[in-house]
């Protein structure tokens, strides 16, 4: 913990930084969950792209949406 008030900015400014950044990773995980369990709801036709349509069936099926 910091002793000086120099040492409590410094710590208090590298806290929140890191929180800040936390949070925005934590967002953007949200947002692409949310994204692609509620707003596309289904797969590429198939045909398309095989590779592309096992690994969303994958995803479905682990995440269970």
């Amino acid at each position: 913990m910091p002793r000086t008030r120099g040492e409590s900015i410094f710590f208090t400014a590298i806290t929140a930084w890191m929180m800040v950044y936390a949070m925005t990773f934590y967002n953007t995980g949200l947002a692409r969950f949310i994204f692609r369990c509620i707003f596309i709801k289904g797969k590429s036709p198939k045909g398309t792209n095989d590779i592309q349509n096992e690994a969303e069936e994958t995803l479905h099926k682990t995440l269970g949406c």
